[in-house]
């Protein structure tokens, strides 16, 4: 249906391959439709089933919107069929009507008790089988003008020309009649008890042709089987004639019988055993064309041709025999047998059994599958032993770290990506992670350029944190000293405006003005060692690069010795040295 406004449904005719040959919209809902062998002309004609006097008069029909405008028809159509010559139209009453094509003109009329569910004619259009609502199939045998049609009633006959075959009795509901064979199915014992139903409920019944040509196939001969089926000619007699012609190795007679039934693969298949200068292995080729594997395996391996029944396993798909046959000698190599290990996890893999993929990825050596089992197994001990088993700037250690990454295991992921090479990433992954100390870490050992930057962005999510003791320890590694004794001062000033014990403060200032001497000495150590040219050119570089911080970096020990006066005059106050403590 189209969605398009006003409504409009499209009609598409396709050719045998699926490819649209034509396309048509219409302003109606199709409820039925027929299509003939070949087209003749293109005309398109509407009438109003009830408009006998119209239809055929030779009028070119009327507009689909007029006829829709029109009154319900009395007796609706239920179903339709055509063919080259005739065109069958099913009412619901139990009518149906027969029209000459192209003409169509009204020739003949049949009629039923029962309601049609289903119509369908006969390659020649001299016989209309009717299956009605009630699961009975009618054979009408029509008629030109002025015939009379008969019909018969059935529950399971198949016939041809002018002759039927002996009627069988159907208890089954029919599923389909093709290729000589009629499918029929023990409905009422399926809906009974659906969960516990075998193949006996679907029952393959052959037609007496089918039959007599196995019979004399079997009995008599492939001469006599060959001139049964010339005077009656099918198909799927045809099959059976090239499947008892690749028997006796007869070729000439199979491909002529493929010919006949139009199996194009079926002579491809014979010029491929015809290349064979072996009539066992050719005798082989044709078992395993009938799905007769094990005993074409059986010929393979009498001709001692382990290899060639290795090749039948392999395109059966059958890879667990293939590891048999390999594992036996004599066949394969160690390629094909990692990739027998990797379908058959790849067959565990495919059915969700984890465990059991492990076991074939491992011994196939398939590590890209083997990593995707341990992480649905949540087995991370195992996808761990993997960064050390890969070795070195491996693919598939960026694919596990980013497997760490997802459940927050930064360690592992981060070892990965440095067994990778890939160091950025891993210090990216820290970050994300909040790991900082770790990324810090990594960023001083692989020396990483954008450091500083990485630092401030640390240190300020420390100080936002309230964690400035952290903060202070992080630059203490990375040697910002500067940074790192401003920290330090910072809470020498706030650890002595609330209060806290003296003694607590003038530690705190120790340990800045100690950062501060360890800011100088580095400095200072940038020169070559033991050239006092450069020494001194270290000194004045740092004098030119902290003019705004002289004061500070001058008088760094004097909050310790203010505080550390301050303890010691209150000490000697109150051992009664109040001069000595006046004097401090």
């Amino acid at each position: 249906e189209s969605s398009e406004a006003p409504v409009q449904y499209v009609l598409t005719i396709s050719n045998a391959i699926g490819t649209a040959v034509e396309t048509k919209y219409i302003d109606f809902e199709p409820k039925s439709s027929a299509i003939t062998i070949r087209k003749k002309d293109i005309k398109e004609r509407a009438f109003h089933i009830d408009d006998i006097s119209t239809i055929g008069s030779g009028d070119s029909g009327q507009n689909v919107s007029d006829l829709i405008k029109k009154r319900n028809a009395k007796d609706p159509i239920v179903c339709i069929a055509a063919s080259e010559s005739i065109f069958i139209v099913a009412r619901q009453s139990g009518l149906i009507m027969q029209f000459l094509l192209p003409a169509v003109t009204l020739d003949q009329k049949y009629s039923i008790i029962v309601r049609p569910q289903s119509i369908a004619l006969n390659c020649n259009s001299t016989k209309l089988s009717v299956l009605d609502i009630s699961g009975i199939l009618k054979i009408i045998e029509l008629t030109k003008r002025g015939g009379v049609g008969n019909s018969y009633a059935m529950t399971g006959l198949v016939g041809k020309s002018n002759s039927t075959e002996t009627r069988v009795n159907i208890v089954e509901d029919i599923c389909s009649f093709n290729d000589l064979q009629i499918k029929v199915a023990a409905l009422d014992d399926i809906i009974r008890d659906p969960d516990t139903q075998s193949k006996s409920c679907i029952i393959q019944l052959e037609t007496k042709s089918l039959r007599d040509t196995r019979n004399i196939l079997s009995q008599v001969g492939l001469t006599d089987a060959i001139n049964f089926v010339e005077n009656n000619p099918h198909p799927r007699l045809w099959r059976l004639i090239a499947d008892g012609a690749l028997e006796a190795l007869d070729f000439t007679t199979a491909q002529k019988a493929f010919l006949k039934c139009l199996d194009y693969s079926g002579l491809q298949f014979i010029k491929k055993i015809q290349k064979l200068n072996d009539t066992k292995k050719q005798r082989a080729e044709i078992l395993s064309y009938f799905g007769q594997f094990e005993a074409a395996e059986k010929i393979y391996m009498e001709i001692d041709r382990k290899d060639l029944a290795i090749d039948l396993r392999v395109r059966l798909g059958d890879w667990f025999r293939v590891v048999q046959l390999i594992k036996s000698g004599g066949g394969g190599d160690d390629k094909l047998l990692d990739r027998s290990w990797k379908e058959i996890g790849d067959y565990y893999y495919d059915r969700q059994r984890w465990s059991q993929a492990v076991t074939y990825y491992e011994q196939g050596r398939n590590s890209e599958q083997l990593l995707e089992c341990y992480y649905i197994l949540e087995d991370y001990e195992n996808l761990e032993k993997q960064i050390r088993l890969l070795g070195e700037n491996i693919p598939l250690l960026k694919n596990i770290a980013s497997k760490f990454l997802s459940v927050g295991m930064c360690d592992q992921s981060v070892a990965a990506l440095i067994q990778a090479g890939d160091v950025k990433t891993a210090v990216d992954i820290c970050v994300e992670l909040n790991q900082w100390n770790t990324a810090v870490e990594l960023a001083e050992i692989h020396k990483f350029r954008e450091i500083e930057a990485l630092l401030s962005k640390y240190a300020k999510y420390l100080i936002n944190n309230g964690k400035k003791l952290e903060a202070v320890e992080l630059y203490k590694k990375a040697n910002y000293c500067q940074k790192s004794s401003r920290l330090l001062f910072e809470l020498a000033e706030e650890a002595g405006k609330s209060g806290k014990n003296p003694l607590l403060v003038k530690k705190m200032y120790v340990l800045a003005a100690l950062e501060v001497e360890r800011y100088h000495q580095i400095s200072r150590s940038k020169g070559i060692a033991g050239n006092a040219t450069s020494a001194l050119d270290g000194l004045i570089a740092e004098d030119s690069k902290n003019i705004m911080e002289t004061r500070f970096l001058d008088n760094a020990w004097r909050g310790a010795e203010a505080y550390h006066f301050y303890l010691l005059a209150q000490r000697q106050y109150y051992s009664g040295n109040s001069e000595a403590a006046v004097r401090t």
